[in-house]
């Protein structure tokens, strides 16, 4: 039954609960939508802005035990990216070039040994 379950898994109980008060009128999910419907957006919405890129202090559910320390992982290279995308935009602006520099795909031979060297380190 559904209190048996509410019982089992708490914490996902409470996600599932809190991402249908955030976004349940998002994407048209209704009460009335298929169970496919709310299981992709449990999935996508769901998983990235109520799991991966939350603000608050999460539970993380029973159902995601087994896979915390890979959504860890994810957190921390996202932030990453974020940071690496902020210095880069700031670069372009600082050194007035534009940021339509980032989107090119051709890189100096220069640019490609500093590049390694920032790998490396």
């Amino acid at each position: 039954s559904i209190a048996d379950l509410q019982h089992m898994l708490p914490s996902t109980w409470n996600w599932v609960k809190q991402m249908q008060t955030l976004f349940g009128n998002s994407e048209n999910l209704t009460t009335q939508s298929k169970l496919e419907q709310k299981m992709d957006f449990l999935k996508g919405k769901g998983f990235v802005d109520g799991i991966l890129f939350t603000r608050s202090q999460l539970a993380l559910p029973e159902i995601l035990s087994l896979d915390a320390d890979s959504i860890n992982h994810i957190r921390s290279e996202a932030r990453c990216c974020v940071i690496a995308s902020a210095l880069a935009l700031h670069a372009c602006n600082i050194s007035k070039v534009g940021t339509s520099l980032l989107s090119s795909s051709v890189m100096s031979d220069e640019i490609i040994h500093a590049r390694k060297i920032l790998a490396s380190a």
